[in-house]
């Protein structure tokens, strides 16, 4: 889109032209949300010892594919754009590797070895990756490397940590899929009880896992259709709950019991 010699908006002239645009609205628009609140927030927290300095760069610096870390604020022409489209981002890969170990000690170097500073990775690095980057980190002195692994592996972050000294950010605690899945808990467990609440845990962990090893098990099912058919899988199984438990399984359960079994009260005896 901001390729196209016909685009009109503001971004894609400042791309095209030769004075280019800053390198963080570009990616914050190739990546959306996401970098631009990761661009925010850094921006917001950042102190360099001096913002004037070409090297700590206001004290934001984003992570390229073959030119180490850039300011936020550099300009990017299409040429540049475009090489960044073919790096490739991997620990293995020299061109993407030795860029960014140099700005990583240019950085440190310039800001002495008492400033706080930290990388926030791309989530996509594998556990040896990861592990390569956070030794190198921790000869520099960073503070702490953010997300390195892929969020959903918790056990690749406990392994990482327990490898490293530096400290490892793992993934946001909260977030909106959370909250859908803390209120799918509460629909299948029923509300009100710790047993439900336990039941609704259970489910919220392994209906999604039961759901992708039924998809998986069906033939026809290409790579790319069996985790879309998991998902729809999921649905239809939460729907078919809702509809036959809507209290939940432990109402359902309780409401189940009275239907065969009665507690009658023992009746005080008469006086005679």
């Amino acid at each position: 889109m901001m390729l196209s010699p016909n685009a009109g908006f503001e971004l894609a002239r400042q791309l095209q032209s030769a004075d280019g645009a800053p390198l963080g609205e570009v990616f914050s628009f190739v990546s959306g949300l996401y970098f631009r609140g990761k661009l925010a927030y850094a921006r917001r927290f950042a102190r360099p010892p001096d913002p004037a300095d070409p090297v700590t760069a206001g004290g934001v610096l984003v992570i390229t594919t073959n030119s180490g870390l850039r300011a936020a604020d550099t300009a990017v022409t299409v040429e540049s754009f475009r090489a960044f489209a073919l790096g490739d981002i991997d620990l293995r890969n020299e061109s993407y590797r030795r860029p960014l170990e140099k700005s990583a000690r240019t950085l440190r170097e310039a800001v002495g070895p008492d400033m706080p500073l930290m990388l926030d990775a791309h989530h996509d690095y594998t556990r040896e990756e990861a592990l390569y980057l956070g030794r190198a980190l921790e000869e520099l002195n960073y503070y702490w490397l953010e997300e390195p692994i892929n969020e959903h592996s918790i056990s690749s972050y406990v392994w990482l940590s327990n490898q490293l000294t530096i400290p490892i950010v793992g993934p946001d605690s909260g977030g909106f899929l959370v909250a859908i899945a803390l209120i799918t808990g509460l629909v299948l467990g029923g509300a009100s009880t710790i047993s439900g609440a336990v039941i609704g845990g259970l489910a919220i962990v392994w209906l999604p896992a039961l759901s992708k090893e039924w998809s998986g098990s069906i033939p026809f099912l290409s790579d790319v259709e069996g985790p879309m058919f998991a998902n729809v899988l999921y649905g239809v199984l939460l729907i078919v709950v809702t509809f036959v438990m809507p209290g939940g399984v432990i109402s359902f359960v309780r409401r189940l019991r009275s239907k065969f079994i009665r507690f009658v009260p023992d009746l005080p005896a008469r006086e005679s």
